[in-house]
């Protein structure tokens, strides 16, 4: 390949072929955007480059075509390895009319339901479907179906028709070019009771005899794993598939299409609500697939700008994974002289956390008003473990200066210096740690959104004018019990 006469600072492409399947797996890593026939690609994201593509290094300059050209040899006999055509790689077959490897792969006679031995999931297998290593994937309202009237949600099971005249037509062709069609669609109604789950296993089934194809549905049904942007769906489609049929799934050769994108209001190029949500756009992103819009994916329209969540879990693993623990940097973690510490911060922030693993193990007798069950029992047994010459640390969201003044003054009256610890975690970011919390240890319930509101609403920042000798902000740095742990961390498991 012909580099650039002049280098191209923050380029990096990293291009993987797989001869056998004749496509190349292209991954923007640099901060550059390059095209792939005219479509941005995204970063960390790979991309299927078949015969024939053109790659643009950087938008409209440095043009490369990719060709595979294999030699002929005596096994080449029907010419079964030779460059795929151009009617083959429109129609997207690479290797076949199915594109399995394995032709023992049968469909399945007829539909049927599962349930599988775990809360929240619920999976639909329509007559017809095959295995496949590329799958499109689909989100349901406002996708492939929406309300008979300008609403968001269906008023009833019979509510819905065709979201766009292009759906049908679109699905047939991908099936007939090899790809396993799959929808994810989020329904905590049914897991609330709001919905009833056999009524609404009916409407799944009208659907796919409307759309006139082969499909595989997977419902989720309650606030865990399942519940899109988290991959719970999608790991259950791959591992179903490679435990019953052998044929494992390739992400670069899938993608998946929804409305809950995460787009503002839009006036042009058409006129579009704001998306209720990011999930569909931010599942695609944890699994590290394609997304598409409806009307890109449907009409052609192209890309749409769209707001970012406030919150990266990836972006804040890697800048605070080598970091602080305090701030600013001087600051002791636990004083040699006795001393009081009171805690402040979001539901979630980390705060019992920091203290069990931090300061209990240095002799700090923990006051707890959860468990305690009061403020007035939190100052009694403050009292207690001064008069007995232990430090303490006072654990709770502690958001106001009314509040915090209860343990200052019993500093105060004994003598006893106190230095105040402010988790350094935003709102959204406390959010996603009670999530992954639910998600890693059961013991652990859901916040309500009142009592976020009720501590955003009392917080004042913490002053050395309440009586504090000094204010150390606690940081997050990351520290996972497995690498399980720690990836499912770095995705994003609220929905915008």
């Amino acid at each position: 390949m012909k580099t650039p006469s002049q280098p191209l600072l923050g380029l990096i492409l990293c291009l993987t072929p797989n001869l056998e399947e004749g496509y190349v797996l292209v991954n923007v890593l640099g901060l550059n955007p390059s095209l792939l026939n005219g479509f941005k690609l995204d970063r960390n994201i790979n991309y299927a480059a078949l015969h024939g593509d053109i790659l643009e290094l950087v938008p409209g300059k440095y043009k490369y075509v990719f060709e595979f050209v294999y030699e002929t040899t005596a096994r080449a006999v029907g010419n079964p390895s030779a460059p795929h055509t151009s009617k083959q790689r429109s129609e997207g077959r690479i290797g076949g009319s199915n594109d399995n490897s394995d032709s023992t792969i049968t469909p399945t006679a007829e539909g049927w339901w599962e349930t599988p031995p775990f809360k929240g999931l619920h999976i639909y297998t329509s007559a017809g479907v095959v295995a496949s290593k590329k799958v499109a994937a689909y989100d349901m309202n406002g996708t492939l179906i929406k309300s008979n009237y300008d609403v968001l949600f269906p008023e009833s099971f019979d509510d819905w028709q065709i979201a766009f005249p292009e759906v049908p037509g679109k699905l047939k062709k991908l099936h007939a070019c090899g790809y396993k069609l799959v929808i994810f669609t989020n329904q905590a109604a049914i897991g609330k009771y709001e919905m009833e789950i056999f009524e609404f296993r009916r409407k799944i089934e009208a659907v796919v005899r409307k759309l006139g194809v082969p499909m595989q549905v997977f419902i989720s049904t309650g606030p865990e794993k399942y519940r899109k942007p988290r991959t719970g769906m999608w790991d259950a489609l791959c591992e179903r598939q490679m435990q019953q049929t052998g044929v494992a799934i390739n992400p670069a050769r899938c993608f998946y299409v929804g409305d809950a994108a995460g787009r503002p209001n839009l006036k042009k190029p058409f006129n579009h609500k704001k998306d209720h949500s990011c999930a569909d756009r931010l599942l695609a992103m944890n699994i590290g697939i394609r997304f598409l819009t409806p009307e890109q994916h449907f009409q052609n329209l192209p890309k749409q700008p769209w707001i970012k969540p406030k919150f990266n879990p990836r972006k804040v693993c890697r800048l605070t994974a080598n970091g602080p623990l305090l701030t600013p940097p001087g600051a002791l973690l636990a004083e040699p002289r006795q001393e009081v510490i009171v805690m402040v911060g979001f539901p979630g922030s980390g705060k019992s956390h920091f203290v069990w693993n931090h300061l209990a193990p240095k002799g700090y007798d923990v006051v707890n008003r959860d468990t305690l069950g009061s403020w007035k029992n939190c100052e009694v047994q403050m009292v207690l473990s001064l008069r007995q010459g232990n430090s303490v640390v006072v654990d709770h969201l502690n958001p106001d200066v009314e509040t915090r003044k209860r343990y200052v003054l019993v500093a105060r009256r004994a003598k006893i210096p106190i230095r105040c610890f402010l988790m350094d975690v935003s709102y959204k970011h406390a959010r996603h740690n009670i999530e992954f919390r639910k998600m890693t240890h059961w013991s652990h319930s859901s916040m309500t959104d009142m009592i976020f509101n009720l501590y955003t609403s009392k917080f004042q920042e913490p002053t050395i004018a309440e009586g504090f000798t000094e204010i150390v902000k606690v940081n997050f740095v990351p520290d996972f019990d497995t690498y399980r742990y720690a990836d499912l961390y770095r995705m994003y498991l609220l929905d915008k």
